[in-house]
């Protein structure tokens, strides 16, 4: 069972991002407990093609955009349709890849100021733009993923 983080009450701006977001990235792995492969891969949504593995791969693959493409200017590797997880990849190996990008996002974020800025796709971004997307996005397929999960499972994640 994992346990949901709390972020601080009082903390600076750095601290408060990342405590909020790594919250969120932390719940993204205690909303897929108790779900088996097999339904992992089920669509529920119709037309959606999307899955529980597929929100997380996009969670990925959106973590390696912003952090290593925007932020470091590394060549995307991103899938066209980051959503369609190989249905022969196990949920716990997504999970471990996430984890891993998440942690490589986080050094990548803790070597820059939230006010350093990159040019990407013709937009300017900062870090703190990026961090705070990042939360948003993060909480937004939270909300899928615990969605998917209490249809397939039938019980909500205790938080």
């Amino acid at each position: 069972m994992l346990t949901r983080l709390h972020p601080p009450i009082a903390a600076d701006e750095r601290a408060s991002l990342n405590a909020f977001l790594d919250a969120a990235r932390t719940a993204i792995r205690a909303s897929c407990l108790g779900v088996s492969d097999a339904d992992a891969h089920r669509v529920l949504l119709p037309g959606s093609g999307l899955t529980l593995c597929g929100a997380v791969s996009h969670l990925r693959w959106a973590e390696a955009t912003w952090f290593e493409v925007a932020l470091r200017g590394e060549r995307d590797r991103a899938p066209a349709q980051d959503y369609l997880a190989d249905p022969d990849v196990p949920l716990a190996l997504l999970l471990d890849e996430y984890d891993a990008q998440c942690d490589l996002s986080r050094v990548i974020a803790s070597t820059l100021s939230l006010d350093t800025s990159v040019a990407c796709a013709g937009t300017r971004y900062n870090v703190r733009w990026i961090l705070l997307h990042m939360l948003e996005e993060t909480r937004r397929v939270l909300g899928l993923i615990e969605a998917v999960r209490e249809l397939l499972v039938g019980d909500p994640v205790a938080g």
